[in-house]
C-alpha cells in the first residue's frame, strides 16, 4: 500500500470512514432493505437448530467474510482519497 494511504491510516482516518458510512447508511434503502432480510436469514438459520460445533463454523465463517469486507472498503475508500489527492496535487490546486 502507498505512503500515503499508511499515513491516512496511522492518523486514524478509519474512523471518519467509518463515521461517514454509517452516516450514509441512515438513508439508503437498499441498505435498509438488506438488513431486514439479514435479520430474515438469521432467524432461518437458527430454526435450522445446528450444534454449538456447527454454530461455531458458521459464525466464524460469517465473520471471517465480514471483516475482509469491511478491510476491503476501508483500503478501496483509503485509495480513492489518495487519488484524490495525488490528483488535486498534480493539477496543482495545492
Amino acid at each position: 500500500m502507498g505512503k500515503i494511504v499508511e499515513e491516512l491510516l496511522e492518523m486514524g482516518l478509519g474512523n471518519i470512514i467509518e463515521y461517514s458510512i454509517e452516516e450514509q447508511l441512515k438513508n439508503d434503502e437498499i441498505y435498509i432493505q438488506n438488513k431486514k432480510e439479514l435479520a430474515e436469514q438469521e432467524k432461518q438459520l437458527e430454526a435450522l437448530n445446528l450444534d454449538q460445533y456447527q454454530q461455531k463454523i458458521v459464525e466464524d465463517y460469517t465473520v471471517s467474510i465480514w471483516t475482509a469486507n469491511a478491510r476491503v472498503c476501508d483500503i478501496a475508500y483509503l485509495v480513492g482519497v489518495r487519488n484524490t489527492l495525488l490528483m488535486l496535487k498534480e493539477i496543482e490546486v495545492f
